[in-house]
């Protein structure tokens, strides 16, 4: 296993045990979809199943939950957002999935129509 593999299950599993931590707050719910959505994007990551623009999606949103929260919310929950937008940062920097339209070409290989 990579250790940018290692890096990504560490962080999925830190917002698991974010997302257990919420399960006595009256909007719990919101709070472990949030971090419960974090971990699986870790998780998918780790298995090299997750795009980097998404990530930067995902941690543009923990950013915009830091602004809109910034005030109202508890500081564990700005200071976990703020975890979880440097974690999907941190995994698309590390992370570089290239994506294409077109499957890889195999030397050798005669290509033939189908009939």
């Amino acid at each position: 296993m990579a250790f940018k593999q290692v890096i990504a299950i560490a962080l999925g599993v830190c917002l698991v045990v974010a997302a257990a931590l919420q399960y006595s707050r009256p909007d719990a719910v919101l709070w472990i979809m949030v971090y419960l959505a974090g971990a699986i994007f870790s998780f998918m990551t780790a298995l090299e199943r997750m795009g980097r623009v998404w990530l930067l999606i995902a941690a543009t949103a923990y950013t915009a939950g830091v602004y809109y929260f910034w005030q109202n919310a508890a500081a564990s929950e700005v200071a976990l957002l703020i975890f979880g937008a440097f974690s999907m940062l941190l995994l698309a920097l590390l992370f570089k999935k290239k994506t294409s339209l077109h499957p890889p070409h195999e030397p050798g290989h005669i290509k033939r129509w189908a009939n």
